[in-house]
């Protein structure tokens, strides 16, 4: 990638995290908003190049999924960077859930259907694993949350942009009180909103603005930095990774809904 992103700072290891959400427009199924926490040797490093191979593409999700195509080119990638954190052996989507999100798995429909549901490609987890060592990467953490329309509909109120700001706030919270260091968030862009410090300081306290353009935003938090990017997923690995992660958690979901 030509794009150099925003926030942080270099060093021995940057802290980056990526999120993304899914399921913000349709009528069905439940609204998932995903973080993935890597270190990484530094903040410029173009991951696409060591770590989004043919057979484990990262990329803007809806580019992998599309119901015509189902879950066999979505589900390798999404799995294969699970099983950097988590077990594979015995996977059901009760566990996958379970072990990325607080939010409870309540609907009637939810059996527990083992993992990975096309045997078409292969999951890749040692061949990653080996591929985050040369590149000096290390994912520490993935985490979701994900509402059920019951709950979305309950907490949505008149503003959809709010709760999606509370939900990716409360991974933000979450990833800050793990690990107390410096950390860059990458975050698209919500509905095309360019200002974001009101929500930031209701949400998470004092912040500064460093910028407000239409291609990002970005905000600075004690030692962190905020940075809201558009058309994210085509700029941000960790944003494309969330993004895949996220769509794999929904369509399972849906899976089991139809």
């Amino acid at each position: 990638m030509d794009i150099i992103l925003p926030g942080g700072h270099t060093g021995d290891m940057a802290r980056i995290v990526g999120m993304d959400e899914v399921g913000y427009g349709p009528l069905l199924g439940p609204f998932i908003v995903c973080a993935v926490t890597a270190e990484v040797p530094s903040l410029e490093a173009n991951l696409w190049e060591t770590l989004s191979p043919k057979e484990i593409p990262v990329c803007d999700s809806k580019k992998l999924y599309s119901p015509s195509k189902g879950l066999k080119s979505l589900e390798p990638s999404a799995l294969s960077w699970y099983g950097q954190l988590y077990p594979l052996e015995g996977l059901t989507h009760e566990r996958l859930w379970k072990t990325l999100s607080p939010d409870p798995r309540e609907e009637a429909w939810y059996g527990n259907i083992p993992l990975p549901v096309s045997q078409k490609r292969p999951i890749l987890v040692d061949e990653l694993k080996a591929l985050l060592e040369t590149a000096n990467v290390r994912i520490t953490d993935i985490r979701a949350r994900i509402l059920e329309p019951s709950i979305y509909n309950e907490k949505v109120g008149t503003n959809k942009s709010d709760l999606l700001f509370a939900c990716t706030a409360d991974l933000v919270r979450h990833a800050l009180e793990k690990e107390n260091r410096p950390t860059t968030f990458h975050i698209g862009k919500q509905g095309g909103r360019r200002y974001y410090l009101p929500q930031i300081t209701q949400q998470l306290g004092e912040a500064k603005i460093i910028r407000e353009e239409a291609a990002w935003s970005e905000y600075t938090i004690g030692e962190s930095s905020l940075c809201y990017l558009r058309d994210g997923e085509d700029i941000s690995f960790f944003i494309a990774l969330a993004s895949i992660i996220a769509k794999y958690l929904r369509e399972i979901s849906m899976q089991l809904f139809n």
